[in-house]
């Protein structure tokens, strides 16, 4: 298994938590907890800028 493997599950998994907490965006903000959404879409958004540098690395290897 590779990095970009990972990296890809990962970024899934993060974007899939955004999209699920979305639902609960109005319940979230009424409690204070709004700060689990910006998580979620910050593990999203930095997820696939490490998937774009392994994937730039995988290629000056070759």
């Amino acid at each position: 298994m590779n990095a970009t493997t990972i990296i890809v599950a990962g970024t899934a998994a993060w974007f899939i938590a955004f999209v699920v907490l979305l639902f609960f965006a109005g319940s979230l903000s009424d409690n204070g907890d709004l700060v689990w959404l910006w998580t979620a879409l910050a593990g999203w958004v930095l997820g696939l800028a490490g998937l774009w540098i392994a994937v730039r690395q995988q290629r000056r290897r070759r």
